[in-house]
């Protein structure tokens, strides 16, 4: 079996999806790689601490945990992956939670990115995928790394395009 979270990871440890299946796809193909995949629905987050709330219950944090950026940093860095090949936070309406949290939203990518590096010193892998249903919203460079397009979706399109033109050649060829 191939390693899904390697071809995400070796471009960023963050993922953007405009198509909620092709998300889907790729979480099934990471979970069938060993990865620990936890869904993070934020369509129901209406603040900051409704995003603490579903992350610590989800990840499983200690119940000291403060509830705040510095401690989403220190809880997720100290995290145990247990036997999972590595840790796949799935966040699903993420525009919700951008609009709603701001530049606090671009902390918690720049915390998931910065945090993903430090893991891989210890062999450790962390991805965040992000599906983005909203195409004007845009993403600063988190862990000085950019959050990269859908590498399934871009060959997708790429395929689209080259049957387009191959049902244009064959349009324009003369009848024999």
């Amino acid at each position: 079996m191939g390693d899904a979270g390697f071809e995400l990871l070796r471009l960023s440890p963050l993922t953007q999806f405009a198509d909620p299946a092709m998300m889907a796809d790729e979480v099934r193909d990471l979970a069938a790689d060993g990865y620990r995949c936890v869904p993070l629905d934020c369509s129901a987050w209406a603040s900051e601490a409704d995003f603490h709330t579903a992350v610590a219950s989800a990840l499983e944090f200690p119940a000291y945990y403060g509830r705040n950026l510095d401690a989403f940093n220190d809880c997720l860095s100290s995290i145990m992956l247990r036997e999972d090949r590595g840790l796949v936070l799935v966040f699903s309406h993420w525009e919700v939670f951008a609009r709603m949290a701001g530049v606090r939203a671009w902390a918690v990518l720049d915390i998931i990115a910065c945090t993903s590096r430090f893991r891989l010193v210890y062999g450790d892998r962390l991805l965040a995928l992000l599906h983005v249903a909203d195409p004007e919203l845009r993403f600063e460079p988190v862990g000085r790394v950019g959050v990269v397009p859908s590498q399934r979706e871009w060959r997708r399109k790429i395929r689209e395009a080259w049957a387009k033109v191959r049902g244009r050649e064959q349009e324009a060829k003369p009848l024999s």
